[in-house]
C-alpha cells in the first residue's frame, strides 16, 4: 500500500511539474511585411490571389513572447468573390534563437480597400514551438501601391 501511495504522489508531482512548465503568452500585436502577391482576375468581382509575404518583424505587445522580432514568409491563396472571401495558408517564422514556429491561417473577412482577416493557429514547429498551441484572429491591410503590409493580431500561444 505504501508503494502505491508513493507512486501516486510521484505521478501527481510529475503532472504538476509538466503543467507548470507550460507558458502562455499574449500574441496581441502587429507584424510588418512586404507582399509580392499575384492577382488572377477571373471575372468582375472574382479574383484568385497567390499570397506571398515576407515578414520583417513580428512585434507582440508582450515583449517576453518568444515570437517577438521573428521573421519569415507567409504563403497561401485566397478566392475573392465580393463580398465573400475564402482561403488558407501558412507562415514559417524564425525567432531570435533560430527556432521555427508554424502558423496556419484561414481567411474569412474582406474589408474596405482589400483588407483581409481571419483566424490563425500555432500548429507547432521545432525547438520551443514543438508541441505548442494557440490561436486568435488577424487583420491585414496591404498598401496596393507599395505592397507594404500591416498585420494586427490578437490571441495567445502556449508553449510546452
Amino acid at each position: 500500500m505504501k508503494s502505491i501511495l508513493c507512486l501516486s504522489t510521484a505521478l501527481s508531482f510529475a503532472a504538476a511539474t509538466a503543467a507548470l512548465a507550460e507558458q502562455t503568452y499574449s500574441n496581441n500585436g502587429v507584424g510588418t511585411a512586404q507582399a509580392t502577391s499575384t492577382m488572377h482576375e477571373i471575372a468582375e468581382g472574382h479574383v484568385l490571389v497567390e499570397i506571398e509575404s515576407s515578414y520583417s518583424n513580428i512585434a507582440p505587445e508582450d515583449e517576453s513572447n518568444p515570437l517577438n522580432g521573428a521573421t519569415g514568409p507567409c504563403f497561401g491563396s485566397m478566392e475573392i468573390m465580393a463580398p465573400n472571401i475564402s482561403g488558407a495558408g501558412h507562415c514559417v517564422y524564425t525567432d531570435a534563437d533560430g527556432d521555427i514556429a508554424i502558423i496556419a491561417w484561414n481567411a474569412d473577412t474582406l474589408g474596405e480597400g482589400g483588407a483581409t482577416g481571419g483566424e490563425w493557429s500555432l500548429t507547432g514547429g521545432n525547438g520551443k514551438y514543438a508541441g505548442g498551441s494557440g490561436g486568435g484572429r488577424y487583420d491585414v491591410v496591404t498598401d496596393a501601391a507599395t505592397g507594404a503590409q500591416t498585420n494586427t493580431v490578437t490571441g495567445e500561444i502556449t508553449l510546452p
